[in-house]
């Protein structure tokens, strides 16, 4: 078995996704585009058609509503409880569209529940994500959980915002995520205690099944045409086999809205008490529901309910059902519109669809029952294909064709209808999709389906490095790393390990990186023919020691790797360990050598794909220049970072070279043209969301 790497464990909560199947200095910064000023987020999902009742819960909440949009001391807090399908979610979605315009900066949106995996979730994830619903950009969001914790309270530090926290399961999943403000309020639902947050001061709220004439109210609002009002009697029993529960109303409201002809009494014939339903109150009568529903469905309609039974995520595309039914997008699009009628399933805003957990374990119990294991192995590798196919094709749209790769991208992607995406974009799927990816790793594992395991790591490559999902990160990386040991692909090994021990090395785990790197550069140096592999290990190896401040060791990889790009004729390789090389010399205080490797690294990048790296190449240049005391010619060449930024729309590289040029405004005494540059930083930091602009402007008032 290969080694993982990992010498010792973060202070974090571990696993961030669904199953799927039961720099140090001015020349390091990493410039994007940023993205334009955000609108307000509004995450909460709408209500659910027919929500009954509720009205103490609801008017305690308008309470505390009232209280934080006047100020207080901390954030109001609801410990929300309920058994499963009590309609926590429902709940909270209703608070949100009553209240939300009280909150002017928006509301955000966490379900815990997709994320989980074996007891744990990536809460540095979760935070990662509320810090780019609040405007900050991915280089601003820092690698751990607790400066993202601690970025995340500077941010809502003056906000009126709301934030619902759904599926909760654990305090720790919430408390580092609590915004700062007193004008916030935060809803946090879960089926189990929450001590710890009531003992922070958090208001517990008990949901419990609805009454009985809210639980009839609710079959007529499913069942509208006053087949429930014309049998009382009937509609109470129903209600009561329902255990009086949400969910189950509505499946039977909704079933019975399907069946015109069928009498309530018609309906309650058709229960018995034979089939347990995992022990929750009334839940032989719901799962008798759940049966009559499917039993209700076509062909088509009860096999596309069994398939997707199989994925346990945070959604389902049209596509991925298609692929997993093996049938025509159009037919699979009917037969979820019906299974969304008959209330099993729920369609998104966004065009996925979801599936309540209790419905999908019944599906899940269906599909164990009527399909074969060939079935629904079959029906998992078709899935894996559309999602390893996006993947790739989102990897390639972020970060273009020339990056070393260990398969061809043409290859994975085969005959898969792609869309066109921008690199924001394309990031933005991977983010979006990254539970059920990840979640298909696990299973890929599981099956011992080791070559797509390694293979998704490799597309998901591009959004681990950019947004740093570090504990999910960490595990996909072992998981790679396992899966290309074991299927005996050298280079698909030398290359997970490479990116593991990026991973390691942004949560400053220096000695696992290195013994990571270490096997990596083994196995790459025994491949034919395949150099590129090799100094691309020595790529990340000089990388990790240039974290440490190990520059000697640092500039002798680089320098080795530049050697193997020169020797391939791969000008984009050559100017980029060119540009390592200098910016090392500049640390080392070499600046004469810095400054040649610079020059030879802006002649080769002018023939590749990599214009982004020019305004780095010019910033690391003048920073050199300033050092070397070339006053005239540093600034010339800051001036030409920022206009290249400004070119490439690069509004990080625009903002970092009027930082150093106001610092060399400030050494000729100029405080006029600091003041101005600083204003002009302060302003690209804040578009981008930086924590940066708010230390430029206590610099600009005090006038330093």
């Amino acid at each position: 078995m290969p080694d993982n790497g990992r010498d010792g464990t973060r202070n974090e909560v571990s696993g961030s996704a669904a199953n799927v199947v039961q720099g140090r200095d001015i020349g390091t910064v990493n410039i994007g585009v940023a993205p334009p000023p955000s609108a307000v987020p509004r995450q909460v999902p709408p209500p659910p058609r027919g929500f009954v009742d509720r009205q103490g819960p609801l008017a305690r909440i308008g309470d505390l509503v009232d209280a934080v949009v006047a100020g207080q001391d901390r954030p109001g807090v609801v410990a929300l409880r309920g058994m499963p399908g009590v309609g926590k979610s429902a709940f909270v979605r209703t608070v949100a569209a009553r209240f939300g315009d009280r909150f002017v900066d928006g509301s955000l949106h966490v379900d815990f529940g997709p994320l989980r995996h074996r007891g744990g979730v990536a809460v540095g994830e979760v935070a990662g994500t509320m810090l780019r619903s609040l405007g900050v950009a991915d280089q601003w969001i820092p690698p751990d959980l607790v400066g993202r914790a601690d970025l995340c309270r500077t941010m809502t530090a003056e906000m009126n915002l709301l934030v619902v926290f759904d599926g909760v399961t654990q305090d720790a999943q919430v408390l580092p995520l609590l915004p700062a403000s007193g004008r916030s309020l935060v809803v946090a639902a879960s089926h189990l205690a929450l001590p710890e947050l009531i003992q922070d001061g958090a208001v517990e709220m008990k949901l419990a099944a609805l009454d009985p004439t809210d639980a009839v109210a609710l079959l007529s609002e499913m069942c509208p045409d006053g087949r429930i009002a014309a049998e009382p009697d009937h509609a109470a029993e129903l209600a009561q086999l329902c255990g009086h529960l949400p969910l189950a109303l509505r499946v039977a409201g909704g079933w019975l809205s399907t069946r015109p002809t069928w009498t309530v009494q018609r309906l309650l014939e058709e229960f018995d008490d034979t089939d347990p339903f995992d022990g929750l109150t009334g839940g032989a009568a719901i799962n008798t529901m759940f049966d009559l529903a499917y039993d209700d469905l076509t062909d088509v309609g009860k096999q596309v309910y069994r398939m997707a039974g199989l994925l346990v995520g945070s959604h389902l595309h049209l596509e991925v059902v298609a692929a997993l039914c093996d049938l025509p997008v159009k037919q699979v699009r009917r037969a979820l519109d019906h299974l969304s009628q008959a209330s099993l399933i729920e369609e998104r805003p966004d065009r996925t669809y979801e599936l309540h957990r209790l419905v999908q374990a019944h599906a899940l119990r269906r599909s164990l029952e009527e399909d074969t294991e060939g079935d629904r192995t079959a029906a998992l590798r078709r899935a894996l294909r559309w999602w390893l196919a996006r993947a790739v094709a989102a990897d390639v749209a972020a970060t273009g064709t020339q990056r070393l790769r260990v398969t061809d991208p043409a290859q994975l992607i085969g005959d898969v209808p792609v869309p066109a995406m921008s690199a924001k974009q394309a990031l933005d799927w991977l983010e979006n999709e990254h539970a059920n990816l990840l979640g298909l790793m696990r299973a890929c594992a599981e099956h011992g389906w080791h070559e797509p395991v390694w293979q998704l790591f490799e597309g998901l490559y591009a959004y681990y490095d950019n947004r740093q999902p570090l504990a999910a990160w960490s595990e996909a990386g072992e998981l790679a790393v396992t899966a290309a040991h074991l299927s005996g692909n050298a280079a698909a090994e030398a290359r997970a390990r490479c990116q593991m021990a990026r991973a390691l090395q942004k949560r400053d785990e220096y000695a696992a990186a290195h013994r990571q790197l270490d096997v990596a550069r083994t196995l790459a140096a025994e491949l034919d023919d395949d150099e590129r592999m090799f100094a691309s290990t020595l790529d990340f190896t000089g990388n990790v020691h240039f974290a440490q401040g190990q520059y000697e060791q640092a500039l002798d990889c680089f320098r080795r790797a530049l050697t193997i790009n020169e020797k391939l004729g791969r000008p984009r390789g050559i100017a980029l360990q060119s540009w390592l090389a200098g910016r090392t010399l500049v640390e080392l205080g070499r600046i004469d050598e810095a400054l040649s490797l610079l020059a030879s690294a802006r002649r080769f990048i002018e023939h590749s794909d990599g214009r982004s790296l020019l305004p780095r190449i010019e910033l690391t240049t003048a920073a050199a220049l300033h050092a070397a005391g070339r006053t005239d010619e540093a600034e010339d060449a800051a001036r030409s970072s920022l206009e290249q930024a400004r070119e490439l729309k690069l509004t990080a590289g625009e903002a970092d070279a009027c930082v150093l040029l106001a610092r060399m405004a400030r050494d000729r005494g100029d405080s006029a043209a600091e003041q101005q540059l600083l204003h002009r930083a302060e302003q690209a930091y804040a578009t981008m969301g930086s924590p940066r602009a708010a230390r430029i402007h206590a610099r600009r008032q005090a006038g330093q």
